[in-house]
């Protein structure tokens, strides 16, 4: 194998690395977002549902 193909498959092996490292972390933070989310609509549920039951 010569330096360049090795270069070549190194560059192309770290560029993969790096893609699957940034989707992951895409991932990651929509998964928090959409917790987030949850968590704010279950909140605001359960709000309601109490200020139902004051009246």
């Amino acid at each position: 194998m010569t330096a360049a193909k090795f270069a070549v498959l190194l560059g192309a092996h770290l560029i993969g690395i790096a893609l699957v490292a940034w989707i992951q972390d895409r991932l990651a933070q929509r998964r928090h977002d959409a917790r987030a989310r949850l968590d704010r609509e279950l909140v605001d549920a359960l709000n309601a549902y109490n200020a139902s039951k004051e009246r």
